[in-house]
């Protein structure tokens, strides 16, 4: 079934960008990020439109680096499903929101280093090799068909547990709220973003009998996180 999006003003965001060769269903990189730029009033170089610009070219499988990247209507909607809408509120949107506070708070200091648990758009397999030489109780947070997914190097190999949430009602609120919980899990207390779930769900919480206790090392995402002028407290 094809996904809708859950806020209009995201189709019309997508609409008013040109489409290659008259084709609404995929517009070029580069249009994609100008749209975002004029909209937000951010510079190509700033931060959150990088990390915009990674997260829409690896969610649709190509290279970043190709001027000619085309960038499918899925992808655009999947971003704004597990981030926010693009709903212009006090010169933001939650999905830019949400960005910078996976960019400022994500990262925890590891050997007098800050770095990030989030790995981006990588299937299960990507995973599983990225982990498997790594020590019981080092995880990541992946994004893996439209959902955020927690995998977790436990003692036999890596299991992975998919987190769901509400984007219906997140974007549709002031203050951003995704209502993030485990698929099947009988608890029903909610998070508002990724952050939260991850430091009061799982970090130093035991899953298949082992802590989540060390963030993954050498996660692409990290060198665009690296030295990012807001390393404030930013949620919400």
């Amino acid at each position: 079934m094809t996904q809708s999006y859950y806020r209009a003003c995201d189709a019309q965001f997508w609409e008013q960008v040109p489409g290659i060769q008259g084709d609404q269903n995929f517009k070029s990189l580069d249009a994609v990020v100008s749209a975002s730029c004029d909209e937000f009033g951010l510079k190509k170089t700033a931060k959150e439109i990088k990390i915009l610009s990674r997260l829409l070219a690896l969610e649709s499988a190509s290279d970043v680096d190709n001027d000619k990247v085309q960038i499918s209507e899925t992808s655009f909607k999947t971003l704004t499903k597990l981030f926010g809408s693009t709903e212009k509120r006090n010169g933001s949107c939650h999905l830019l929101k949400q960005i910078q506070n996976i960019m400022i708070n994500s990262r925890a200091m590891v050997d007098r280093e800050k770095i990030s648990w989030f790995a981006g758009p990588k299937n299960r397999e990507t995973a599983d090799e990225i982990l498997s030489d790594k020590k019981p109780g080092t995880y990541l947070i992946r994004m893996d068909e439209g959902e955020f997914v927690f995998t977790l190097r436990a003692s036999k190999g890596s299991v992975h547990y998919i987190i769901l949430g509400d984007p219906s009602t997140a974007s549709n609120q002031d203050k951003y709220d995704a209502k993030l919980k485990f698929k099947d899990d009988a608890d029903e207390q909610t998070y508002p973003d990724i952050v939260q779930f991850v430091n009061r769900k799982i970090r130093m919480k035991e899953f298949d009998d082992v802590k989540a206790e060390f963030v993954c090392r050498d996660l692409k995402f990290n060198a665009l996180f690296k030295g990012y002028a807001g390393d404030r407290n930013s949620s919400g």
